[in-house]
């Protein structure tokens, strides 16, 4: 599993313990933690900030992802997923042949 980590418990951790930096610490921000235990989370600014940023699903873990959410999608896959969007929309007349190709071809290099 390496270094996933579970969006609840990072939720937890940043609601009871944001002030002392245990939320980043947990989702591998060593020098932000630290700095957040100094100050007492930013005298409970910079806690609250973390509170809603993880909640929402804006600050991950600084290694892996949550397990919740899944592996990101690899370039391949994102790139298999474009190429099918563009040929429907060929298919359906939006996109002409040759923008179609081009689109494709731009898509095979970045993979």
């Amino acid at each position: 599993m390496g270094n996933n980590k579970s969006r609840i418990l990072a939720v937890i951790l940043s609601l009871f313990f944001g002030v002392f930096g245990v939320d980043r610490f947990y989702l591998g921000y060593t020098g932000y933690a630290v700095l957040k235990l100094f100050t007492l989370g930013g005298f409970g600014i910079w806690a609250l900030i973390d509170f809603f940023l993880i909640a929402l699903g804006n600050l991950g873990p600084a290694h892996g992802y949550y397990v919740e959410d899944g592996p990101p999608p690899l370039p391949a896959e994102e790139a298999a997923a474009s190429i099918r969007e563009y040929y429907e929309l060929f298919r359906s007349g939006a996109i002409t042949e040759a923008e179609y190709l081009a689109k494709k071809a731009e898509l095979l290099d970045e993979a």
